[in-house]
């Protein structure tokens, strides 16, 4: 069976240990590509029509009002298919 690794990752300003740092590759990013080190997956970068604000802060506030309105970025389309992708925040 084949195996897809999709995710989503922030480059640019992060936290990091409590301080505001500049990733070249973002979190979750780095964490997929070591997963697809380790199972030989393909790896698929989720992307929205819309990216947010460079900036951490101002990317933290619009990303709290999206889900107080529980609304979810647009995303790019896809060549994979007919993927479902579902989530749900805690």
């Amino acid at each position: 069976m084949k195996a897809l690794i999709v995710y989503y990752s922030r480059r640019g300003e992060n936290l990091v240990n409590g301080d505001i740092r500049t990733l070249r590759v973002g979190n979750t990013e780095m964490a997929a590509m070591i997963l697809q080190k380790i199972t030989r997956a393909e790896l698929f970068q989720i992307v929205p029509v819309q990216d947010y604000p460079k900036e951490y802060c101002h990317c933290i506030d619009l990303a709290r009002q999206d889900l107080l309105r529980r609304e979810r970025p647009e995303l790019k389309p896809c060549d994979i298919g007919n993927p479902c992708i579902g989530w749900k925040c805690l």
